[in-house]
């Protein structure tokens, strides 16, 4: 595994301003070491659920820290440890004002393979939304692979923030207004939703030039708060599967600057937030120190 994935799992510590207003709660139980493990009613982490929390928060996902919330009580016979059902997910979202739940378990199984310890994740997850009956169904399945179980584990638990965060921002604002991307040019268009301050957008504009297919980028219109930026101007055509490839270089790069998720797609476009992060990288090592 190289160095820049390393990078990228000990500073997606980094804390950003989320904006949605969406406070998410994760109720994700393990089956680390045979046994179903949770932070309720221990009232104390595991490893991979924090891991899974910080990998959330490097694509805008920040999660409520329950542990931090010492005026909130539940029952442990209630909350018992193990998978909770949807019904008790939203019960508990509620004691800590959340509006999104994140619930389900996580099914590790490793192996060491020569020097390697190789590691699947099958993860089985619910969306749900705690005000209205509003729930989506996900299933992923990863696989890391690195010369030690807790690092493999950190790996895949990252692949699956990864697959996990574009389902997550579909969900949030599916129902909200304004989905559809105006169609003022041929090509397909990236749509800036929630317009950046204008520093953000300058070091949006520098990364998406350093993007694979990438030469020029230039603004288009201004609809309803969202800002179009057509890709390659000087190239009269693009399609959208070209332009699918360059969103994906984009989500999926960590940048030192911004977090990016999706908030819609059609045919006309792909719209996306940009948020700035706020905590510099000497912070962050001097947390991991």
């Amino acid at each position: 595994m190289s160095r820049i994935m390393v990078l990228f799992l000990f500073f997606s510590i980094f804390l950003f301003p989320c904006l949605s207003t969406a406070q998410t709660l994760l109720t994700v139980v393990g089956n680390e070491d045979a046994i179903k493990t949770t932070w309720w009613p221990e009232m104390k982490y595991v490893q991979t659920d924090a891991w899974l929390r910080s990998s959330l928060e490097t694509y805008g996902i920040r999660t409520i820290d329950p542990l931090q919330m010492s005026s909130v009580r539940f029952s442990p016979i209630v909350y018992a440890s193990g998978p909770l059902t949807r019904s008790n997910a939203k019960s508990l979202g509620s004691l800590y004002h959340a509006e999104t739940i994140i619930n389900g378990s996580l099914k590790w199984s490793c192996q060491s393979i020569d020097s390697l310890m190789m590691c699947r994740l099958s993860a089985k997850l619910d969306l749900i939304r705690v005000r209205d009956a509003a729930h989506a169904s996900l299933s992923f399945d990863v696989e890391a692979e690195a010369p030690t179980e807790a690092l493999t584990k950190s790996y895949a638990i990252a692949m699956l923030a990864s697959k996990l965060s574009t389902a997550y921002w579909h969900f949030v604002k599916k129902d909200s207004a304004g989905q559809g991307i105006p169609v003022y040019t041929s090509k397909p268009v990236l749509m800036l939703d929630a317009l950046p301050d204008a520093d953000t957008l300058v070091a949006f504009r520098k990364e998406l030039k350093r993007l694979e297919g990438v030469t020029d980028v230039t603004e288009r219109f201004v609809s309803k708060g969202a800002l179009a930026l057509e890709i390659n101007p000087e190239v009269p055509q693009m399609t959208f599967s070209e332009l699918e490839n360059i969103v994906y270089q984009l989500t999926t790069t960590p940048q030192s600057q911004f977090v990016v998720h999706e908030t819609r797609r059609t045919s006309a476009g792909i719209g996306k937030e940009a948020e700035a992060k706020f905590k510099e990288i000497n912070e962050a090592y001097e947390v991991l120190k």
